[in-house]
């Protein structure tokens, strides 16, 4: 019997170890878990930042890097708001791009914040061609995150998936 009760007290605090390691091994993985999103977003960044460099480079124009600080949340006005003013060299009018393409334009300047209409809003309308044909037109936000070409002659050589730029 004295064997028995030794066994059985030996596997219960082998039980008590396991669940203690258990427990620490499951807070080592949530840990884990952390620093690879937090790397991840790192990564992410990092191809953010050399896309924007290579953009930069490519501009004959001088340019300022911004950060989106916030977001108009009407459904029926298109906006966000970046990190850079009147301090950095914004104005009214200038245009804001990104790696992939135009955005928007700038349409409110304080010192340190700017409100860019976004290119998909209602309101929002830039000259633009089609690049495979240089057909001519105006691209019209839609709302929704979407655009329209408009005002190009019936003539002109346009199709889907054609490119359009500004």
């Amino acid at each position: 019997f004295d064997r028995y009760l030794l066994s059985f007290w030996a596997d219960y605090l082998a039980l008590v170890s396991t669940q203690k390691e258990n427990q620490s091994l499951r807070e080592s993985v949530r840990q884990l878990n952390v620093r690879i999103i937090e790397s991840q977003d790192v990564f992410l960044e990092n191809e953010r930042l050399r896309k924007l460099l290579a953009l930069k480079q490519t501009l004959s124009v001088p340019s300022v890097a911004a950060t989106v600080i916030g977001e108009d949340s009407a459904p029926w006005y298109r906006s966000i708001v970046i990190d850079r003013g009147s301090v950095d060299g914004l104005s009214e009018g200038m245009p804001v791009l990104a790696t992939n393409g135009v955005v928007g334009r700038v349409v409110k300047v304080a010192a340190s914040s700017s409100r860019v209409l976004l290119l998909t809003d209602h309101a929002s309308s830039i000259a633009a061609m089609i690049q495979r044909s240089r057909a001519r037109g105006v691209l019209k936000g839609k709302g929704g995150g979407a655009c329209q070409l408009e005002f190009t002659v019936r003539e002109d050589d346009v199709k889907v998936g054609d490119i359009v730029t500004t």
